[in-house]
């Protein structure tokens, strides 16, 4: 081929045919040009492809990140509600000997962050399109999830404790550490205000973090999904990456008026009227503007939560009763 263009240029020269020559010259230059021009197009076109391509794979570590914290963040949730159910019966003496070692245990919510820290580190070549998941991603590794490393290492601190006092101060700390059965062991648990002081310690920083995880876990879901849209739904969305009740006909029973029954009378003269909205659970008061209610997040079950409260819903004998767990008590409602 450049054999081919020399042999016309010399063709030209001979026969004198400068000014044709020239404007061939011309033209072969910008033939030149446009084939840099295009090649150049084409290879940015396949970095930018390439670019995106390993920005989606990233997002899809990050998806994967956030349904394992998800999973942690239920069994943070979990610990709570059964040790919860724990120190109410300990507070009315009917724990058994073994019961009351649960406060020497813990769990922490260990955030993943493989996913983002990549991300981080290939900020510069994100498109454009992603730049909103991304300001959403540091808001929740940053702003979010900043306290629950705090929380994380409270909770743990205050189960060490609780154990170094016992090796420190009681004879029987051999039989409690072999889980023998000693006279000494129940008394202690009974009446010991140590005791009784460590598991209040105890609650209020398993409440502290459960909060947190709660919140943590709220925001992650909306992370996963919003993460989802932008990759087009590839796969399906796994079955506990949710806060809301699949079950529509169950949602529907849910709803309606409520009146207090029983427990804290803050609100005994309101009544509770709960509502379906979005595939949501909402509540609010007989007086409040539906703008005003405030969703419920569903757990399992007929379990359901809100930062710090517990709410779980009973169906039996034809009536349905939704018992609020308050940490500073309880209140029951009756469905009308």
């Amino acid at each position: 081929m450049i054999k081919f263009f020399r042999n016309i240029r010399k063709k030209m020269v001979e026969d004198g045919k400068t000014a044709n020559y020239l404007k061939y010259g011309i033209g072969e230059i910008v033939l030149v040009v446009i084939g840099i021009l295009l090649a150049l197009q084409i290879n940015n076109w396949n970095e930018k492809q390439k670019n995106e391509e390993k920005i989606l794979t990233i997002l899809e570590d990050i998806q994967k990140d956030l349904s394992e914290d998800i999973v942690s963040a239920n069994l943070v949730f979990d610990k709570y509600v059964r040790n919860d159910s724990l120190k109410k019966i300990f507070l009315t003496d009917k724990l058994t000997f073994r019961d009351h070692y649960f406060i020497y245990y813990y769990a922490n919510l260990i955030i993943h962050k493989n996913g983002y820290l990549n991300l981080i580190q290939n900020s510069n070549s994100i498109p454009k399109k992603y730049a909103g998941i991304f300001k959403d991603l540091n808001n929740l590794y940053i702003n979010i999830a900043q306290d629950i490393p705090v929380f994380n290492e409270r909770i743990r601190t205050t189960v060490y404790n609780g154990v170094d006092y016992l090796a420190k101060n009681k004879d029987w700390f051999i039989d409690w550490n072999s889980g023998n059965e000693n006279p000494a062991i129940e008394q202690f648990y009974l009446s010991d205000m140590n005791y009784k002081n460590q598991l209040v310690s105890y609650m209020n920083d398993l409440l502290n973090l459960c909060s947190d995880a709660n919140t943590y876990k709220v925001n992650a879901i909306d992370m996963y999904q919003k993460i989802d849209t932008l990759l087009g739904n590839k796969t399906p969305v796994p079955k506990h990456v949710t806060y809301h009740l699949a079950d529509s006909t169950l949602l529907k029973q849910l709803a309606g008026h409520y009146k207090w029954q029983d427990g804290l009378t803050d609100e005994k003269e309101q009544t509770m009227v709960l509502k379906v909205k979005d595939g949501g659970l909402f509540y609010g008061y007989a007086i409040d503007k539906e703008s005003d209610y405030t969703e419920l997040y569903w757990y399992k079950d007929k379990t359901f939560f809100l930062d710090r409260m517990v709410l779980d819903f009973n169906m039996e004998q034809g009536n349905t009763t939704l018992t609020f767990k308050l940490h500073r008590g309880f209140q029951k409602w009756l469905k009308q």
